[in-house]
C-alpha cells in the first residue's frame, strides 16, 4: 500500500509539472517578447527615477499576466472608461506624492514627464488582461513602451549611466522589432526552411544597434562641447560665462538668464505692495572679469516665532531670523520660486524672518539665503523691513558679536571700497571718476551723479560685441573708455567701479526686478527676461542704497502679457499651489484653494458655465432617450423582472463567443446582428436572435401577458444550456487541436 501511494503522489506530481511545462509552452511567443519589453522598460524607469516599488510591481503584475489565463472581455466604452480612470489615479498620484529629486533640475514639467511614464507602463500592464482573438497584444505595444522611455530619460545623465541605459534602449529596440515581426498578419513569401530571412533580419537588427550606440556615444561625449558652442554663439564672445546666478559672475551671465526662454515663470510673489528688487547673489570682488563672493556664512537653525511676525502663513515650514526687527514696521512676501532656483531664498534688502521648508539655513555676510535641503519649488514668507534698509557697519557687525555666530566673517568695507588695479593705473578712467564725483559730498549726491551719467551717456543693448583682438584685455575698461550701447551686467559694474574709486563701500548684486502683476490672481510675477543686475551702496548711517545705473529701457518694468496668456499662468498658478498645499498639508488645503476659486470672479463664471453646460446636457439627454413620447427611464411592469434577468443571463453567454452588445446598440439592431452572424438556422445564434426579438416586443408593452414572461424565461434557460455546451464542446476542440 505504501508503494502504491508513493506511485500515485508521484504520478500526480508528474502531471503537475507536465502541465505546468504545457501552460509556459502555450504561450505565444508574442506574449513573451511583450513581457521582455516591459520588463527592460520597467528596469529603465528604476534605474534612471532610482526607484524600485514601482517598476517592481509593474513586473510582477505583468508577469503573472503572462502566465495566467485571467482575462476581461472589454467593449470600447469599458476601454475608454478604464483610461480614463487611470489617468485620474496618477493625477491625484502626482498631486500626492513629492517630486522626485532626479526629474526637478531641466524645466518644470520635467516630473509631468514621469507621470506620464508610469501611467504608459501601467497601461501596458492592463494589456495582459484584456481578451482578444487568439490572445495577441495590439501591435502598438512597442510604441507605447517607447512613450514610456522618452519621458522617464527626460533628465540629466551622468558617465556612469551612460552605457547602461544605452543598453537598455538598444535591447529594447531588437526586441520590439522582433515583436513586431512576431505579430504580423500578411501572407509568408519566403518558404519556412529558408534561411535568408532570419540572417538578413538579424544583420538588420545588428546594424541598427551599433548605430543607435555609437550616435548616442558621439553624441554623449560631444555634450559639453556643443554646449560651450551654443553659450558662445548666444553671448558672441569668445570666453566662457556661466548660465544664471552661480560662485560667480562673469559679464554675460545675466544677460543669458534673460534671452534663455525669457517668458518663463522664475517667481511669484503674494504681496500687498509691489516687491522690487529680489537679490538672489551679492558678490564683493572683481577678478579676471568677473565678479566672486570672497566671505563666508552662518548656519542658522529654526527658531519659535509668534503669529504677530508671520501673519496668515498658507504652507509648511520652520522661522529663521535673518536680522533684529523689533518694533519696526515690516511687509510679508509669500515666495513661489521656479525649480531653476532650488537652493537660493531671492528676497528684497531689508529681510529680517525667513519661514521655509528647510533645516538649516545658510546666510552670508550680504544676507543672501541658502539651504541645500531646501525642496525646489516649494514656497518660502519673507518678513521686510518697510524702509528696505538694513544696518550694515557698527550695529551689525556689534549684533553678531553679541550672538551665537561670533565667529562669522563680517563686513569688509575696506574691500568693498578698493577699486580694481586697472581702473586706478588708467589716467583717462581716473579723469573720468573726477570728473562725475565732482562737487559731490555724501554718498547719496555720489550716487545720483554715477546714476545721471549712465542715464545720459549710454544707451541700453542686450547686444555687445567686444572688438577683435581683445580677448584678454579688460571689458569694463574699454566699456567705462568708449561707451558702447550694452547690457545692465555692464552698467552695474562700472557703477561699482567709479563708486570704489570715490571711496564708496558698495557690491555687485543679480537677482530679479519684481513688478508685473497678474490681473486674475493679484499675485507679482518675475520671468526669466527680468532678470537683473545693480549696486547697492553704504551710505554715512551705514544703511545700504540700492543704485540704479542701467537706463530706463534695460531696467524691467511693469509691462503684462496678454489676457489669455496671464489667464493660463492663473490656472497653472493655482494647481501648483493646490498640488503643494495637498503634499503638505493633506486634504485640508483643498477646501481653502476651492473655497477662494469660487468666490474669485474667474472662479464665479466658471462654476455658472459648468452648472448651465451641466442642465444643458442632462435636458438634451432626456429628449434624445424618450420613446413615442414616454420616458425609457420610467420603471418597468414587475411582471417582466424574470425576462431581464434572462436577457442578462443571455448577454454574458454571448460576450464570452465574443458577440459584445455595442454602446447605444438597441435589442432589435443586436438580434439582427447575430441573425446575420449566425451558419444556419440551427445555430444558437439564430435562437438568440428570435429570443431577442420576442424581448424587445415584449418589454416595451404597457400591459405584458405574464403567461408569454413565462414561456420566454423557460426557452431563454434552454437557450443558455444550449450556449454553454456548444461553449464547452469548442474548448475542447481547441484543446485536442
Amino acid at each position: 500500500m505504501t508503494g502504491q501511494r508513493i506511485d500515485i503522489s508521484a504520478e500526480l506530481e508528474a502531471r503537475t509539472a507536465s502541465r505546468m511545462v504545457a501552460a509556459v509552452a502555450g504561450i505565444p511567443l508574442q506574449r513573451w517578447l511583450a513581457l521582455t519589453l516591459i520588463v527592460l522598460e520597467a528596469i529603465s524607469v528604476a534605474y534612471l527615477s532610482k526607484t524600485a516599488f514601482f517598476p517592481g510591481v509593474i513586473i510582477c503584475v505583468a508577469v503573472f499576466g503572462t502566465f495566467s489565463q485571467v482575462r476581461f472581455a472589454m467593449d470600447r466604452q469599458r476601454t475608454y472608461d478604464i483610461i480614463a480612470l487611470m489617468a485620474v489615479v496618477f493625477v491625484i498620484k502626482y498631486m500626492l506624492t513629492p517630486d522626485n529629486p532626479r526629474y526637478v533640475t531641466l524645466f518644470p514639467s520635467q516630473q509631468i514627464a514621469f507621470a506620464v511614464a508610469q501611467y504608459v507602463l501601467a497601461m501596458q500592464c492592463v494589456q495582459f488582461y484584456l481578451r482578444r482573438r487568439d490572445d495577441r497584444l495590439p501591435i502598438s505595444f512597442p510604441g507605447i513602451g517607447v512613450i514610456s522611455l522618452v519621458c522617464a530619460s527626460m533628465l540629466s545623465i551622468n558617465s556612469g549611466e551612460r552605457s547602461t541605459i544605452q543598453a537598455l534602449c538598444v535591447g529594447f529596440a531588437i526586441v520590439a522589432v522582433l515583436y513586431c515581426d512576431s505579430s504580423r498578419t500578411f501572407v509568408r513569401v519566403v518558404p519556412e526552411r529558408r534561411f535568408g530571412r532570419p540572417v538578413a533580419t538579424m544583420l538588420v537588427l545588428l546594424a541598427v544597434g551599433s548605430l543607435g550606440w555609437f550616435s548616442a556615444s558621439s553624441m554623449f561625449r560631444y555634450e559639453r562641447h556643443v554646449e560651450e558652442f551654443v553659450n558662445r554663439f548666444l553671448q558672441q564672445q569668445t570666453e566662457h560665462s556661466s548660465v544664471g546666478f552661480s560662485e560667480s559672475s562673469a559679464l554675460g551671465s545675466v544677460s543669458l538668464k534673460k534671452t534663455a526662454e525669457s517668458k518663463s515663470t522664475a517667481l511669484r510673489v503674494v504681496a500687498a505692495v509691489e516687491p522690487g528688487y529680489f537679490r538672489a547673489r551679492v558678490y564683493d570682488v572683481y577678478e579676471n572679469h568677473k565678479w566672486l563672493l570672497n566671505t563666508e556664512g552662518r548656519a542658522l537653525s529654526p527658531q519659535a516665532v509668534s503669529t504677530s511676525q508671520l501673519r496668515s502663513v498658507t504652507h509648511r515650514g520652520r522661522a529663521f531670523q535673518i536680522a533684529d526687527a523689533a518694533n519696526q514696521s515690516t511687509q510679508q512676501f509669500e515666495v513661489w520660486p521656479d525649480a531653476e532656483l532650488p537652493d537660493t531664498f531671492a528676497g528684497p534688502l531689508g529681510t529680517s524672518w525667513l519661514y521655509a521648508d528647510a533645516r538649516v539655513v545658510t546666510v552670508d555676510t550680504h544676507d543672501i539665503m541658502r539651504s541645500s535641503d531646501a525642496a525646489s519649488g516649494v514656497p518660502y514668507t519673507l518678513v521686510v523691513l518697510d524702509s528696505a534698509t538694513r544696518l550694515a557697519s557698527k550695529q551689525h557687525v556689534q549684533d553678531r558679536n553679541n550672538s551665537q555666530h561670533a565667529s562669522d566673517s563680517v563686513l569688509d568695507f575696506e574691500q568693498l571700497s578698493t577699486p580694481p588695479d586697472w581702473a586706478t593705473s588708467n589716467e583717462r578712467i581716473v579723469k573720468l571718476a573726477r570728473a562725475v564725483f565732482e562737487g559731490c559730498n555724501s554718498v547719496h549726491d555720489k550716487v545720483e551723479a554715477v546714476q545721471r551719467y549712465f542715464h545720459l551717456n549710454y544707451s541700453y543693448s542686450l547686444q555687445i560685441t567686444l572688438p577683435p583682438g581683445s580677448g584678454s584685455a579688460e571689458p569694463l575698461e574699454w566699456f567705462l573708455e568708449e561707451k558702447p550701447a550694452a547690457h545692465c551686467e555692464y552698467f552695474a559694474s562700472g557703477a561699482a567701479v567709479l563708486l570704489r574709486m570715490a571711496g564708496v563701500p558698495c557690491r555687485y548684486v543679480v537677482g530679479f526686478v519684481v513688478s508685473e502683476q497678474n490681473r486674475y490672481s493679484g499675485e507679482w510675477v518675475a520671468r526669466n527676461e527680468d532678470a537683473h543686475a545693480w549696486v547697492e551702496a553704504c551710505d554715512e548711517s551705514q544703511a545700504w542704497i540700492t543704485v540704479e545705473a542701467t537706463p530706463a529701457a534695460g531696467v524691467p518694468d511693469d509691462s503684462t502679457g496678454t489676457r489669455w496668456a496671464q489667464f493660463y499662468e492663473y490656472l497653472r498658478d493655482e494647481f501648483h499651489r493646490l498640488r503643494i498645499g495637498w503634499q503638505q498639508q493633506g486634504f485640508s488645503s483643498i477646501g481653502k484653494t476651492l473655497s477662494s476659486l469660487i468666490v474669485s470672479p474667474i472662479g464665479s463664471g466658471v462654476v455658472g458655465v459648468s452648472l448651465l453646460s451641466g442642465l444643458t446636457i442632462v435636458l438634451w439627454r432626456k429628449r434624445r432617450h424618450s420613446v413615442s413620447g414616454r420616458n425609457i427611464y420610467e420603471m418597468p411592469s414587475p411582471v417582466v423582472e424574470p425576462i431581464q434577468a434572462a436577457r442578462a443571463k443571455l448577454d454574458r453567454a454571448l460576450r464570452k463567443a465574443w458577440r459584445v452588445r455595442s454602446p447605444g446598440e438597441t435589442v432589435k439592431v443586436y438580434a439582427r446582428r447575430l441573425a446575420a452572424e449566425a451558419i444556419n438556422d440551427h445555430d444558437p445564434l439564430t435562437l438568440a436572435a428570435a429570443w431577442y426579438e420576442q424581448y424587445s416586443r415584449l418589454r416595451f408593452t404597457r400591459h405584458p401577458d405574464a403567461v408569454q414572461v413565462s414561456r420566454m424565461t423557460a426557452e431563454a434557460e434552454q437557450l443558455l444550456g444550449e450556449l454553454r455546451r456548444r461553449g464547452k464542446h469548442a474548448e475542447r476542440a481547441k484543446q485536442t487541436e
